[in-house]
């Protein structure tokens, strides 16, 4: 089965993108080089925005606002989804395609783009959900999903909503 690809509208705009400004066009230009993503356990690429931050600040100060522009930019051409840090974890994209070759189609090297997402993950930007299933009893089995991303106290969250919906006879 054939990968779905990126349309040509998106790959117009993100050589616009790489001309607006300078940050943009270097943002891209490490993007094709490929050195400052990396895949994490489940096999998608991502990019720390402070991975690019160290390599443009050397020439560009704190550019950290203009870089987070540019991801969300890229999120809303469907090209990944754009988190937010928390805690330990870091602000960064994760990718539904190569950035290697988002980068390369900004400079215009590329004029095809195809998604490598994980089929289950939205385009939407809502996480891709993790399934679960619960032997409440012997003979009942429940299920019910998260967020891949789900932070303690939103699960802390849905166990109180849980025990909220409960309406527990005496026997």
């Amino acid at each position: 089965m054939a990968k779905a690809m990126v349309s040509e509208e998106a790959i117009r705009k993100l050589n616009t993108f790489s001309t607006q400004d300078r940050i943009s066009k270097e943002v891209f230009d490490l993007l094709a080089l490929g050195k400052l993503s990396t895949k994490d356990t489940s096999g998608k690429f991502q990019t720390e925005v402070d991975g690019l931050l160290n390599e443009l600040q050397k020439t560009h100060g704190d550019c950290r606002s203009s870089i987070v522009q540019l991801l969300q930019k890229l999120r809303d051409l469907k090209l990944g989804r754009f988190i937010i840090g928390r805690i330990k974890k870091k602000s960064r994209m994760e990718w539904y395609v190569d950035p290697a070759s988002v980068g390369k189609a900004a400079q215009g090297k590329l004029n095809k783009l195809e998604f490598e997402f994980n089929p289950e993950a939205d385009l939407n930007g809502n996480p891709p959900m993790i399934p679960y299933e619960f032997l409440l009893r012997s003979n009942l089995r429940i299920s019910f999903s998260v967020p891949e991303d789900i932070t303690h106290s939103e699960a802390e969250r849905f166990s109180a909503y849980i025990r909220s919906c409960l309406i527990i006879k005496e026997s």
